[in-house]
């Protein structure tokens, strides 16, 4: 089954079996993969949460008080799935059928999370205003918005429309979601336009990227941030709408300066530290009061920007490896996805049979493995690599 599943996907699996054990429950069951999808917070998963006006961190919270030690085993290598967590990943292939999609990612589990039954994750979301329908909705918007963005072979991808500069033409991935995010937290307050205070609002929650990693290196937590622009941002002045809202006029200028500061320490890439800074050097919107009202100063920020920078781009020492054409070309599955179980293989022994052959051969020992997404290509692969795990003779 799992080999339907995007890497983003089995992450969260993993991520929702940590979840179980941290509980002491003994089985992996539905609440344990929204909370993995909250706390992984990327993909169109967070996007619709986002869109939906629910914000990730309040779902962590809601599941967190409905959930209780069950007096299970913390300390098992393996935790089974649930009969509805089963349910609830058949229900996300079904999902992807009817989207069109070739592999499953964190919104079909989120999707099949809401129609798989009534247990604790459908109650929050469904508390939090989620619905089934809504939440197919906005990721068939999402999607068909994609796919309107994606430019010819072989064009550059312009940014988005806010980056007009006479050098900086890119931006990186963190710095085009927090464009996204701010917009939906202007949704999410009924505001007509993107103001500072979204751009703001929307850094503070990305759960990666520059401008966090430089808030937490200047002991500036994200939720202080929030809790600050909460006593700050105004109450809603228009209707909410589905489309996105425009950026204002203090909002551009905001992207503007952040363009000149990046131009002028070298760089020629946007991020989302530039924007942090943009945002503090702008001084007239809420965003630079909250953020001067935690002890910011643009000096240190932009010092500190120059540094991170520097040494994100020093080249980093190249470490001994025993292995290093394996580790260019294939993906250590133990490393990234500690703990996640390899699902048996199933009516493909035959296959198998032949892979092994071909291995054991004197020479020509090259396996290609050909054939359209779905048909259990990985599944060979990873069944080869547990029974090498296992000490099986192979």
């Amino acid at each position: 089954m799992f080999d339907r599943f995007t890497v983003r996907a089995r992450k969260v699996m993993g991520l929702a079996r940590r979840e179980s054990r941290r509980h002491h429950h003994g089985v992996i069951a539905p609440e344990h993969v929204l909370l993995a999808i909250a706390k992984e917070g990327t993909g169109i998963a967070a996007e619709v949460m986002w869109a939906l006006a629910v914000d990730p961190e309040l779902v962590v919270e809601e599941v967190e008080k409905r959930l209780a030690p069950l007096g299970g085993s913390g300390n098992t290598d393996v935790v089974p799935l649930s009969p509805r967590t089963k349910e609830v990943l058949e229900r996300s292939l079904e999902e992807v059928r009817e989207l069109d999609r070739p592999y499953v990612d964190t919104e079909h589990l989120l999707l099949a999370i809401l129609r798989a039954g009534d247990g604790v994750a459908a109650q929050v979301l469904r508390a939090l205003g989620m619905t089934a329908d809504a939440v197919h909705d906005q990721i068939q918007r999402i999607l068909a918005r994609e796919a309107s963005e994606t430019p010819a072979s072989g064009a550059p991808k312009p940014p988005c429309p806010e980056l007009a500069h006479d050098r900086i033409r890119w931006c990186t991935d963190d710095a085009l979601d927090l464009m996204q995010l701010a917009r939906r937290a202007a949704q999410r307050f009924q505001h007509a336009t993107v103001d500072t205070e979204h751009l703001l609002f929307a850094l503070a929650a990305q759960p990666r990227g520059s401008g966090v990693a430089l808030l937490r290196h200047l002991d500036v937590e994200p939720a202080r941030i929030r809790d600050e622009l909460s006593m700050r941002i105004g109450p809603p002045v228009a209707a909410d709408s589905k489309d996105p809202p425009p950026f204002g006029p203090q909002a551009k200028r905001v992207i503007a300066l952040a363009l000149g500061e990046a131009s002028a320490l070298g760089h020629d890439t946007l991020d989302t530290a530039h924007v942090l800074l943009g945002l503090l050097v702008e001084d007239d919107g809420i965003a630079a009061q909250a953020l001067r009202a935690l002890g910011l100063e643009a000096g240190d920020l932009r010092a500190a920007v120059a540094e991170r920078w520097r040494a994100r781009t020093r080249p980093p020492p190249t470490p001994q490896r025993k292995t290093p054409a394996l580790d260019a070309f294939t993906t250590d599955a133990a490393a990234t996805e500690p703990g996640l179980p390899v699902p048996p293989l199933v009516g493909r022994e035959a296959v198998f049979e032949r892979v092994l052959a071909v291995l054991h051969r004197q020479r020509h020992r090259n396996v290609a493995l050909v054939g359209p997404p779905g048909v259990g290509k990985t599944a060979l692969v990873d069944e080869l690599a547990r029974r090498m795990a296992a000490g099986d003779r192979v």
